[in-house]
């Protein structure tokens, strides 16, 4: 990571912009300058405009034009820096102290030296006058006070001033006046003076160091100079600097082309570390040829627009999509307030599936985003907003009247765009939200696929937390990107391993269940392949398994409906495309049902959650009197009654209109039930448990049992609060 320093540049050979033309004209001018007389110039540009830069090349260029000259032939040069001071007293004293120390050079003529001998009295006078008490007066007028208290009462110091300060100014001016070349004092920066700071400064030069035969180059902004002078101007026509500045120049703007260079020179700098296939190229043309050149007005810009992505790409470099980085950080520096406003407010800029869907129309939404361009500077808020429609679809869905479906979630997700809920944390603080999955880590668990035993572990603990939906999209988008048929079958097999690990209770977001969205994704990696392919893939996940049940079974109904769903006749099941064929249907059925079987053998099957969903598979390909033996045999123990009932149960959700999230409440419906058992006779069974309170009933067993009996008052579960 390389910090661009907010330095201006020291030579010529640095120039990228173009200005060391300027800078000659302005050394030409000082140089061809014969008068005897003091002359000022302004050199005005606002805060990072370069004004440093111009002074650092024009000495360069006049140090190149004289250089064979002899030392008395060049103009002596004093560079005065007045915001590096500390006082208003130290001011004066520093500046006379400068400017004697660059004439008492020894390869100066005998005038130079006579000139500084007598600067020196003024910086003994100033030493003494400094700590005299002279109530309600500024500095230059306590300085001539002073001497009058001085002049009647040291005599030491009446000997240093050769009794008349005016007498020994004008030895000061006579000798100044004797020199081949002026003495050039170059004063930057005198912006970053307070106003009090500021005037002080400008009375020095009216009154205190208006020798002849001297040129002053000032560097400021003006309208931030001449507010601080507005106290002198006050019953004055004349402006207070037009009476001190005899010439003024502004500094050139730098041309687009050329700050518009230096700015892509430097993105590509941090842009070459990206993969191709990562850089999203048409995006990148949008923002680099659109409205983004518009917003940097000087090299201060750039740089600090470089410094900000320079300091945030190594952070987020691989987790989220450069172009948006790239975004975001122009928003960061040129309008902060906007970039805070975009940080706190996810919730209205989401476009992931988890907000969007059911999303309908909301108002406070659409009005507080056409608030957002009204956060930046009017100078360049048409930029922001294009900026924002680039980076946010839901703003580009209010702005520009565009719908953006459900097929752009693939490409979003494939660039980790920050619209999503699982990178727009890491794009502010580097990482992830809770409950997100970051790209390392989404890494190192695509890196495991061909390792079925490790897969298997990692997955586990990713349907535990339920950041398994997280989880499946980006393998999923790996596997459409390599068509490894070793690895879609280690995946599909794992998936099926660990899906009884999933929690039985949503997570309070209204959304898709995640059995839905795990059998939409394995459906979905099934179809990557060739059709031949296809079932031998299933079949191969299936027979690798060791207990699953759940997720092998529900994927087998969700192709088997293909075929034989009841609402369909047969000319529109033909029409419609379908994973395998009919006969390879019946194929995986056969081994579907072949494995619930096996399980059922198992003697903790009947704890499997989503229980009912296996029986009612069960049902379907099998006969009926073998699953109700099967659960006539579970119903006799009644230990086993509330585990059975539990894995029978579904859970409702109920949330306030607008809202993403909801709260739900386990719900068992007898009438679900009634095919397998006789729902009356489990009804006395779990009352009597009830009664009986054995030590075994657990408080969540005692739970289940009361909503299983309230079930048959027909009631919806919300009335029972």
């Amino acid at each position: 990571m390389e910090i661009l320093g907010d330095s201006p540049i020291n030579h010529k050979g640095e120039d990228a912009l173009d200005r060391s033309g300027y800078a000659e004209h302005i050394a030409k001018g000082i140089l061809k300058w014969k008068s005897r007389e003091s002359l000022c110039l302004a050199l005005h540009g606002p805060w990072g405009s370069g004004k440093t830069s111009l002074i650092n090349m024009c000495l360069e260029i006049i140090k190149e034009q004289t250089a064979t000259l002899d030392s008395k032939e060049k103009p002596i040069i004093v560079r005065f820096q007045p915001w590096v001071i500390s006082g208003h007293e130290q001011l004066i004293r520093t500046f006379i102290g400068e400017l004697r120390k660059a004439l008492k050079k020894p390869d100066l003529s005998e005038y130079a030296h006579e000139a500084a001998e007598k600067l020196e009295v003024y910086e003994k006078i100033f030493d003494y006058v400094s700590w005299l008490p002279v109530p309600g007066r500024g500095y230059i007028e306590k300085f001539r006070d002073g001497l009058k208290l001085l002049k009647g009462s040291t005599r030491a110091v009446q000997k240093d001033i050769e009794n008349d300060l005016d007498s020994n100014k004008k030895r000061i001016c006579d000798a100044l006046r004797k020199l081949q070349a002026p003495v050039l004092v170059t004063i930057d920066d005198v912006d970053r003076l307070t106003s009090e700071e500021i005037r002080q400064l400008f009375q020095l030069i009216k009154a205190v160091a208006d020798f002849p035969n001297t040129i002053y180059l000032l560097a400021f902004d003006h309208l931030l100079v001449e507010k601080a002078l507005e106290p002198f101007q006050r019953g004055s026509e004349t402006r207070y600097l037009e009476k001190i500045v005899q010439l003024d120049f502004e500094v050139p703007n730098p041309s687009r082309s050329k700050l518009t260079s230096v700015l892509w020179a430097g993105i590509d700098d941090v842009m070459k570390t990206i993969p191709s296939e990562k850089y999203e190229q048409t995006r990148w043309n949008e923002v680099k040829f659109g409205p983004l050149p518009a917003l940097f007005r000087n090299i201060r810009d750039v740089k600090r627009f470089l410094n900000s992505v320079n300091f945030i790409h190594p952070i987020v470099q691989n987790e989220v999509s450069p172009v948006d980085v790239l975004i975001i950080e122009a928003i960061h520096v040129f309008a902060p307030d906007l970039y805070k406003a975009i940080r706190d407010n996810k919730e209205y800029l989401l476009s992931d599936p988890t907000f969007a869907r059911g999303r309908s129309k909301n108002d406070e939404k659409d009005e507080w985003i056409k608030k957002l361009p009204d956060m930046a500077s009017s100078q360049f808020r048409e930029e922001i907003q294009e900026l924002l429609i680039l980076l946010f679809p839901e703003i580009d869905s209010v702005f520009n009247r565009h719908s953006w479906g459900d097929g752009f979630w693939e490409a979003w997700e494939s660039n980790k765009r920050v619209c999503l809920s699982a990178y727009f944390e890491f794009y502010f603080k580097g990482t992830v939200a809770e409950g997100e999955i970051s790209a390392k880590e989404s890494d190192n668990v695509i890196k495991e696929l061909g390792a079925y035993e490790n897969l298997v572990l990692i997955l586990k603990n990713y349907m535990v937390d339920g950041r398994i939906k997280k989880l499946l999209p980006k393998i999923e988008n790996h596997l459409k990107q390599n068509h490894d048929r070793q690895l879609a079958c280690s995946f599909i097999s794992a998936v099926f391993e660990t899906g009884d690990f999933l929690p039985f209770k949503p997570d309070g977001m209204m959304e898709l269940p995640l059995d839905w969205l795990i059998d939409g994704t394995l459906y979905r990696v099934l179809k990557m392949f060739d059709e031949a392919e296809r079932k031998g893939i299933l079949a191969d996940a299936i027979a690798q398994t060791k207990s699953a049940v759940l997720f092998p079974t529900s994927l087998t109904n969700y192709i088997w409906r293909e075929w034989y769903r009841q609402d369909k006749d047969n000319k529109q099941k033909e029409k419609e495309e379908k994973l395998l064929t009919q006969t390879e249907t019946d194929e995986v059925k056969d081994i579907a049902l072949k494995l619930i079987r096996e399980r059922s053998k198992n003697e903790n099957f009947y704890k499997t959650r989503h229980l009912l969903s296996i029986l009612h598979d069960w049902v379907r390909w099998a006969d009926i009197d073998e699953v109700k033996r099967w659960v006539a045999g579970i119903v006799s123990d009644e230990k086993k009654v509330p585990e059975f009932l539990g894995g029978c149960g579904g859970f409702s959700g109920k949330s306030t209109m607008g809202s993403h999230f909801a709260t739900y409440k386990l719900k068992i419906e007898p009438k679900h039930l009634e095919q397998f058992c006789d729902i009356h006779q489990l009804k006395t069974a779990s009352e009597k448990i009830l009664k009986d309170n054995p030590e075994w009933l657990t408080d969540s067993y005692r739970e289940i049992l009361t909503i299983f009996i309230k079930g048959f008052e027909k009631k919806d579960s919300w009335d029972d609060e």
